[in-house]
């Protein structure tokens, strides 16, 4: 009944909406909950890496004390640096060193070994090679496999409630600084290098690097809040303009649909809601048309056998046809006065003209004398020879009107 109307295209359209409204609904509502709901967010972000920044700290300040020399990072939950000893004078070569720095996550610890170039009379038993695949180099590159000997390490283990009082995004390090003695420095960790040398950094420089997964993730839900929120606000608009579309066509019907009627009935339902009432009035008044062009045209024919009656009443029929034809009239019924005039018609239709003049002389035939009926007679039949029945009728119409007149006065 919709016609050529996209309905179904709409209604589509508008289901695609609601479910897209609803799922970003529920994003919105998850990713919230994840970013801002410690206990989700804790969760999500996982347990913090103290260590890494600090080894990677640490490979970068020794990168600045020393050159020449390479330096490897590695993770290792073995913590092999701690057995590292040096191989003693004679055993390697003082001019080149090599750094390996490892940590361990699950030991709050890292270690740095020093190497230097091998001797030949090294101790077999402690010979290393090092290698470029042994982990990331933050010094002089390192092209190929060299063998070395241990010139010594220095290792620093943390405990986790010092590091968590630093470095926890969630924590605020004043509070654990205002147990410090007064005018001790910010907490440090260090290594020491051959010649007693130290590279020391501020544990407090690596708290943004240490939040920094942390920051990303929630950087991502926050985006990700921001995004659904769009997408919300974008399903909302077009579920407005599918409404605004099915709303216009309904108004078309002269029917106002509402926001409730279009969310819980499909677009054809709801056309359908404001086209059958209209179409009812439609009939209605196609219904009260008819019956009004019918009533009218019952009047006209009306109008019409009335006048017909009273034309025939004017002429000059036999008395009897004339009081028929006023009883008809008087009691004005339709059928009645159309069989009557129909009748009477037809009686005259069948007769020849000579019987129709003859019919009508009768008329006059009670307000003259014999010898007069004869010459009227005779004139009639002359003028409906000579120039038509409707001469002859009209001599007798006034020879029956002039009689009248002198009956009358007599």
């Amino acid at each position: 009944m919709s016609g050529s109307f996209p309905t179904e295209s709409l209604q589509r359209q508008k289901r695609t909406s609601l479910l897209l409204i609803a799922a970003s609904a529920a994003a919105i509502f998850i990713l919230l909950e994840l970013r801002f709901v410690p206990a989700f967010n804790d969760k999500i972000s996982g347990t913090p890496n103290y260590m890494r920044p600090i080894a990677t700290a640490v490979a970068h300040a020794l990168n600045l004390k020393v050159s020449n020399s390479p330096i490897l990072l590695a993770q290792d939950n073995q913590r092999s640096c701690s057995t590292v000893q040096g191989a003693g004078p004679g055993a390697y070569d003082n001019r080149q060193f090599y750094f390996v720095i490892t940590y361990s996550e699950k030991a709050y610890s890292y270690c740095l070994a020093v190497y230097s170039a091998a001797l030949p009379t090294a101790p077999p038993e402690k010979l290393t090679v090092l290698g470029p695949a042994m982990g990331e180099n933050y010094g002089e590159r390192l092209s190929s496999p060299v063998k070395v000997a241990p010139v010594g390490h220095s290792e620093t283990t943390f405990s986790p409630a010092f590091l968590s009082s630093l470095l926890f995004w969630k924590n605020d390090p004043e509070k654990y600084l205002r147990t410090l003695p007064p005018g001790q420095l910010s907490p440090t960790t260090g290594v020491v290098l051959p010649g007693n040398e130290e590279v020391n950094i501020n544990l407090l420089d690596l708290r943004p690097e240490v939040a920094k997964e942390y920051d990303l993730i929630n950087l991502l839900l926050v985006n990700g809040v921001i995004l659904a929120s769009c997408s919300l606000l974008a399903m909302l608009l077009r579920l407005w303009n599918t409404y605004q579309a099915v709303r216009k066509k309904c108004l078309t019907y002269g029917y106002s649909a509402g926001w409730s009627e279009f969310l819980f009935q499909s677009a054809a339902q709801t056309v359908l809601s404001a086209q059958e009432p209209h179409y009812r009035k439609e009939r209605e008044s196609q219904a009260l048309q008819q019956q009004s062009k019918a009533q009218d045209v019952l009047r006209r024919l009306h109008l019409e056998i009335r006048a017909k009656l009273e034309r025939l009443l004017e002429s000059p029929l036999p008395e009897q046809q004339k009081l028929r034809i006023k009883s008809s009239l008087s009691r004005d019924d339709l059928e009645e006065m159309k069989a009557v005039a129909e009748e009477l018609e037809s009686l005259h239709s069948q007769k020849t003209p000579e019987e129709r003049v003859n019919a009508l002389l009768e008329t006059i035939k009670e307000y003259c004398a014999p010898h007069q009926f004869t010459r009227y007679q005779q004139e009639a039949l002359e003028a409906l020879h000579e120039k038509g029945f409707r001469e002859a009728r009209e001599f007798i119409v006034k020879a029956h009107a002039e009689l009248r007149v002198q009956a009358k006065k007599s």
